[in-house]
C-alpha cells in the first residue's frame, strides 16, 4: 500500500463523520464532530505524507472522534463502523510501509 491509500481511507472516514454530524439531533455534538473532522483533514495535509508521526495522529484523532457521541447512539455506532474500516485500512498501511515493525529504541 502506499501513502495514498491512507489518505483515501482517512478522506473517507471524515465523509462518514460530516454525515454522521449532519444527522445528529443535538448541535453540541454536531459542531464537536464537524471540528474533529476539520482536524483530521489538517493532520492529513499538514503532517508529513507517509510519516509515523502522521500515522499517530490520525489514528488519535480518529480514536477521539469515536468518542464524542452518546454510547449506544445511532451516531455512536455509525462512528464505531466507520471507525472499525479506517483502523484496519491504517494498520494495512503501516504494516506495509514497515511502520510499527521494527523494535522501539533502547
Amino acid at each position: 500500500m502506499s501513502t495514498m491509500h491512507i489518505a483515501t481511507a482517512t478522506r473517507s472516514y471524515v465523509r462518514s463523520v460530516e454525515r454522521v454530524a449532519a444527522k445528529s439531533p443535538d448541535p453540541a455534538v454536531a459542531e464537536r464532530l464537524l471540528t474533529a473532522a476539520v482536524s483530521m483533514r489538517v493532520a492529513l495535509e499538514m503532517l508529513p505524507e507517509g510519516s509515523p508521526h502522521q500515522l499517530f495522529e490520525l489514528r488519535n484523532r480518529a480514536a477521539a472522534i469515536a468518542a464524542v457521541p452518546r454510547v449506544g447512539s445511532s451516531a455512536h455506532t455509525a462512528l464505531l463502523a466507520a471507525h472499525a474500516v479506517f483502523a484496519e485500512r491504517a494498520a494495512e498501511w503501516a504494516l506495509a510501509c514497515g511502520l510499527g515493525t521494527r523494535p522501539a529504541p533502547v
